[in-house]
């Protein structure tokens, strides 16, 4: 999550934003290291959460601009998350994955099997 954040602040121009930058934010972490909503409070922008989104939901941001980080759930359990950055097509999306080495700006279709159903998305507006 760390590393898709800093990908978003990066993307809105706050190029010195890195994933150890926001965890020096003691205050934006909990106990056990769960991010407080505070963290995603990007400066001059709109922070939507939504619980258990639809692919139009999702696509609809990433049309208009935004750019969306989803979660997933992981067959082998804990999650994963990825930063949406467009649309290459119907039903396929850019994605900046921090999973795998390289994977900037890469496509995201049929990737559920290796990562699991998307339980929430964050846009970006």
């Amino acid at each position: 999550m760390l590393s898709d954040l800093a990908m978003v602040y990066t993307h809105f121009g706050f190029h010195n934003v890195t994933p150890a930058t926001i965890a020096a934010h003691p205050s934006w972490f909990g106990v056990g290291g769960n991010i407080y909503n505070s963290a995603l409070n990007i400066p001059g922008h709109t922070t939507v959460m939504n619980w258990h989104p639809t692919w139009s939901w999702i696509s609809a941001q990433l049309r208009a601009g935004h750019p969306v980080i989803v979660g997933m759930n992981l067959p082998t359990g804990g999650t994963h998350f990825v930063t949406l950055t467009g649309l290459a097509g119907p039903n396929d999306y850019w994605t900046n994955d921090p999973w795998e080495q390289n994977a900037h700006h890469v496509t995201f279709s049929g990737d559920w099997v290796t990562r699991g159903p998307v339980y929430e998305a964050i846009a970006f507006i």
